[in-house]
C-alpha cells in the first residue's frame, strides 16, 4: 500500500491555503504524524507547499512549520489561478488514447472490414514515438486538406481576441 494519499494531500493543502500566508505548525493538522510527514514532503517536492527546517532525531527528519506556496494556491483554484493565466498550456494525450482515437476514425471509414482490422492492428502495435509521428502527420494533412480549418481557427480567435 502506498503512503501517498490524495485526500490527505488535499486536506493539508486546503488547511495551509486557509491560513495563508501564515506558517502552520504540524500539530495544527488533524493528520496522523507519519502520513503528514510523508505527504507534506511529497507536496514540498512538487513545490505546492514549503516547510521550514525541522529537526532530525535518530536519523528521522521531523517537519517544521509549513505554508502553501503560490503554486499550491493556484493548484486549488478551479481555473488554475495565475499559473494558468501566465503559463504555457500543454495538452497531452497518452499513446493509448491516441491509438483509440485513430481506431475510432478507422472504424467510421468506408474501408472494407478486413482492411480496417489490419490497419487497426498495425496502429495498436506502434511504439509510442511512432504514434507521435503519425499524429503529427495526420494533423498536418488534415489542416492542409480542410479549407474550413482556417475559418474555424479565425472564428475561435476572433472570439478570444478583443
Amino acid at each position: 500500500m502506498t503512503k501517498l494519499d490524495r485526500s490527505i494531500q488535499k486536506q493539508l493543502l486546503q488547511l495551509l491555503a486557509d491560513r495563508h500566508p501564515d506558517w502552520v505548525m504540524p500539530e495544527a493538522a488533524p493528520i496522523e504524524r507519519e502520513a503528514l510527514r510523508y505527504n507534506a514532503s511529497y507536496l514540498c517536492g512538487h513545490e505546492l507547499i514549503e516547510m521550514s527546517s525541522g529537526s532530525s532525531i535518530g536519523g528521522v527528519i521531523r517537519i517544521g512549520a509549513m505554508r502553501a506556496t503560490s503554486k499550491g494556491l493556484d493548484f486549488l483554484e478551479d481555473d488554475g489561478g495565475l499559473t494558468a493565466i501566465l503559463g504555457v498550456v500543454t495538452v497531452r494525450f497518452d499513446a493509448p488514447t491516441l491509438k483509440a482515437l485513430i481506431a475510432r476514425s478507422i472504424d467510421q471509414s468506408d474501408a472494407p472490414e478486413g482492411r480496417k482490422a489490419s490497419i487497426k492492428k498495425h496502429v495498436e502495435d506502434l511504439p509510442e514515438h511512432l504514434v507521435k509521428s503519425l499524429i503529427e502527420r495526420l494533423l498536418e494533412s488534415t489542416l492542409n486538406r480542410l479549407p474550413s480549418a482556417w475559418q474555424t481557427i479565425e472564428a475561435v480567435l476572433s472570439g478570444l481576441i478583443p
